[in-house]
């Protein structure tokens, strides 16, 4: 496969756009290019929240999600060492009440537990879509990003 060209002179989403192709198809064995497991803007919210959760179990991992629109009906876990590299244009679109939208693994295993560390998550918009917050997956998470027990977390571009 190919680059994609990039006409001199360009610059905005398409220059942007086709650095990010050249990036997942440079790295095609090592980023997880979300698409391939389901997560796609014309999936239903239940679909989209199951497949990005299974691609980010475990953590280790770094994800690549195209520019789009993606419903979502429940959190989602990141674990440790997790990049999500996001195309210019992508957002996370509740569709339920629920909080947090992002919430670290070890979240959930209370103070004192194990800590996750080196979370990145760069170009991810998040439209709540009028929804309210309903009763948080822990006390205290009611936020669309929450990061409790957690080492080196970057957001960028958010």
């Amino acid at each position: 496969m190919g680059r994609t060209a990039v006409a001199v002179g360009n610059t905005g989403s398409a220059f942007v756009n086709a650095i990010n192709a050249n990036f997942l198809q440079l790295y095609r064995g090592y980023v997880k290019n979300a698409e391939d497991y389901g997560f796609l803007t014309t999936a239903s919210a239940t679909v989209n929240t199951a497949a990005l959760n299974a691609i980010l179990l475990g953590g280790s991992c770094t994800v690549f999600i195209k520019a789009g629109t993606y419903e979502l009906n429940d959190t989602i876990l990141i674990y440790s060492n997790t990049t999500i590299l996001c195309e210019q244009g992508v957002i996370f679109k509740k569709v339920a009440e629920f909080v947090p939208v992002l919430l670290n693994a070890a979240a959930l295993n209370g103070a004192g537990a194990t800590k996750d560390e080196n979370i990145i998550i760069e170009g991810l918009e998040i439209d709540c879509n009028n929804q309210g917050s309903g009763t948080p997956t822990i006390w205290g998470a009611r936020s669309s990003i929450s990061m409790l027990n957690v080492k080196r977390v970057i957001l960028r571009n958010y």
